[in-house]
């Protein structure tokens, strides 16, 4: 046996070796429950951006859940009455309070300190993915709703 087909076959051992390793590998990744996903959607976009009308409309007519993407301290401060607080970045402990509340078919809008905050847009693409199919966002926020002389509400949250 020649030196150059000697290499042929310890590479075809080895190639060998490393596909039976990668179908185990991905086949036990598989069983985990836990398991490293590879193929993920991508997130949603952010939910659609409603006007101040809109968002009047909704809240008058009660046809949307009002979700606050604020700080706990922040809500405390004031919100638009009857919003839910759910801080950005505390998102997963709210997750089945909100399942069990929220219904996946209702009109949900999600406002935080206006177009310079990101809180709204990101909860609003979160809550998309986790089954929400009616989110909406509140650009403008809370300080355009205060500047509009709107009512509001202090406290904690229930």
């Amino acid at each position: 046996m020649s030196n150059r087909d000697r290499i042929r076959s310890t590479l075809a051992g080895a190639a060998g070796i490393v596909f039976v390793s990668l179908i185990l590998g991905l086949a036990v990744n598989a069983a985990l429950p836990g398991g490293v996903t590879f193929l993920t959607p991508p997130p949603s976009p952010p939910g659609e951006p409603l006007d101040f009308v809109k968002v009047w409309e909704a809240f008058d007519g009660r046809d949307a859940v009002f979700i606050d993407a604020r700080t706990a301290d922040e809500y405390e401060y004031g919100h638009i009455p009857g919003a839910i607080n759910v801080p950005w970045l505390d998102r997963d402990r709210h997750l089945p309070a909100l399942r069990r509340e929220i219904p996946p078919d209702r009109k949900i809008i999600v406002y935080c300190d206006g177009e310079e905050c990101q809180a709204s847009n990101n909860l609003s693409a979160w809550l998309k993915d986790r089954g929400w199919k009616q989110v909406y966002v509140f650009k403008e926020g809370y300080p355009s709703w205060l500047a509009a002389g709107m009512e509001f509400t202090k406290g904690k949250a229930p």
